[in-house]
């Protein structure tokens, strides 16, 4: 694998626990919209 392509893997994959925490956050205050932002 190149290396800029792991890197790119590893962007992709900080992103998305990114978007999950942002996600849980929003499940924890009750507001549900998150998955139309994930979507």
């Amino acid at each position: 694998m190149s290396p800029i392509l792991s890197r790119c893997m590893g962007a992709a994959a900080v992103a998305s626990s990114f978007w999950e925490n942002v996600c849980g956050v929003y499940h924890g205050l009750g507001l549900y919209g998150c998955f139309l932002v994930r979507d």
